[in-house]
């Protein structure tokens, strides 16, 4: 649902990505800032390195978003948020 989600977002229809996954606002941001760091980092010094800032954010960021899945994951097993998405 996450990769359905995230090209519904860049085609402008946040109903749909919403629909099919509801952390797609918080996640498809924050591994598209990661990415983009990652690349800048290994173009300029020629190693993916991240910042000490960006890693205290993105480290604990990461371990909830982590939590948030596994528990929409679950929660739509019992029918919540639409229940699970048809393949």
């Amino acid at each position: 649902g996450m990769t359905r989600a995230t090209l519904a977002l860049l085609s402008l229809d946040p109903a749909r990505a919403l629909s099919l996954h509801p952390l797609v606002f918080v996640a498809a941001p924050l591994f598209a800032v990661a990415t983009f760091l990652g690349a800048k980092a290994f173009v300029t010094e020629g190693e993916v390195r991240f910042s000490r800032r960006f890693a205290r954010f993105f480290g604990p960021a990461f371990v909830v978003l982590m939590l948030a899945m596994i528990a929409l994951w679950a929660l739509r097993f019992q029918g919540a948020f639409g229940g699970p998405v048809a393949v």
